[in-house]
């Protein structure tokens, strides 16, 4: 099935407020071989950074919206996690959604994880569409305008919906995951390595390897300020995987993978 369809089969599976916010492909499409000369590369890149940073806040908003990010969340009975009071910049309070439609150990219900799927698919769709528009504008083009501009947005982690820690934190709330860190090879989480810390370049690395990278191992604190130290001591670190520069960004519990350990950020020391 080409994208086309696919593209019109998945879009009408989204909410309305998505529907609407969603790129239109056949549009952009039909823009970009609409004239015998094709559009400059300043117009369409000005027009389709438009289009990303309108679907760009769509995303952040329905993130917010299914995690209930603020300083009123309640805690659910009988999670593992809490909310920080806001102070930490905001981020996933309660336990993770069970994968496959299995009720989660926080009592997550089947509405919460149909949100987090939706705006999944939202974000997937869109990053698709982009990626689909520049390879065919460079075709039209006959040269590498667009493909470069998309990449290079992809590593910098420009639109939270092409490549983020908000993005990967949803993957990892709806399908679970125990992966290798890439620097120590130590699944993570695991026993030994419990928490996972998520890049804001949407790489994930055990705890203890992103106070190596920051040179703060030996440093005493709170994981919060530890690394918030580190991340201003050495504002040159950069992503081991991708090199994407400022890996940090702005720490928060939505930096902490399973949702239940995010009290160590504000709560417990780093060793």
């Amino acid at each position: 099935m080409k994208f086309g369809a696919q593209w019109k089969q998945r879009v009408a599976e989204l909410p309305e407020s998505l529907r609407e916010a969603a790129i239109s492909y056949k549009a952009w499409k039909k823009r970009v071989k609409a004239d015998a000369d094709p559009l400059p590369p300043e117009d369409f890149l000005g027009t389709l950074k438009d289009e990303c940073e309108r679907v760009n806040l769509r995303f952040l908003e329905r993130v917010r919206a299914c995690v209930g990010v603020g300083p009123k969340r309640r805690r659910r009975r009988g999670t593992g996690g809490g909310y920080c009071g806001g102070s930490c910049g905001g981020g996933f309070g309660s336990g993770g959604i069970a994968p496959d439609g299995a009720d989660g150990a926080d009592g997550a219900d089947g509405a919460d994880r149909e949100a987090l799927a939706k705006t999944y698919a939202f974000a997937m769709l869109n990053r698709t569409c982009v990626y689909k528009l520049c390879k065919k504008y460079d075709k039209v083009l006959r040269r590498r305008a667009a493909s470069p501009w998309f990449r290079g947005a992809l590593g910098a982690g420009a639109y939270a919906f092409l490549n983020s820690a908000e993005l990967k934190r949803l993957e990892l709330e709806l399908y679970g995951a125990t992966e290798p860190c890439p620097v120590c090879l130590e699944e993570t989480p695991s026993p030994a390595e419990p928490t996972a810390f998520i890049l804001t370049c949407g790489h994930t690395m055990c705890v203890s390897c992103v106070r190596d990278l920051y040179g703060v191992r030996r440093t005493r604190g709170t994981l919060y300020n530890v690394l918030s130290y580190g991340r201003h001591r050495s504002p040159s670190v950069r992503c081991p995987m991708c090199r994407a520069p400022n890996p940090l960004g702005a720490i928060s519990e939505m930096n902490i993978y399973p949702a239940e350990k995010a009290g160590v950020l504000m709560r417990l020391g780093a060793r």
